[in-house]
């Protein structure tokens, strides 16, 4: 098993405790296409964009308390790019749609 798999395992439960994942139809996979937050139907790209927005405020704050982005040419740009980036990735290998 890789590391991105056993990644997946270990937080798809805990995601599970915190959204009630709907399924469509008779679906056997274990693919969300939707949480239910509230009462209110989330699209999976809506959930991978704020957890990416949340790892790229808190990348950014370490890159700005640890002096780094001071080598970056223009660091709101590298922001948004580490949002993409993140939102990809949890996208991708946490919450696939």
């Amino acid at each position: 098993m890789d590391r991105a798999t056993k990644f997946k395992e270990a937080v798809q439960p805990a995601l599970a405790l915190v959204f009630r994942i709907e399924h469509k139809g008779g679906n056997t996979m274990n693919v969300p296409s939707e949480f239910a937050i509230g009462g209110v139907y989330m699209p999976p790209l809506f959930i991978a964009g704020l957890l990416g927005t949340v790892a790229a405020v808190a990348t950014a704050r370490w890159l700005n308390r640890s002096r780094m982005s001071r080598h970056f040419f223009y660091p709101p740009l590298v922001f948004v790019a580490l949002l993409v980036i993140y939102t990809v990735l949890v996208g991708t290998f946490i919450l696939p749609s």
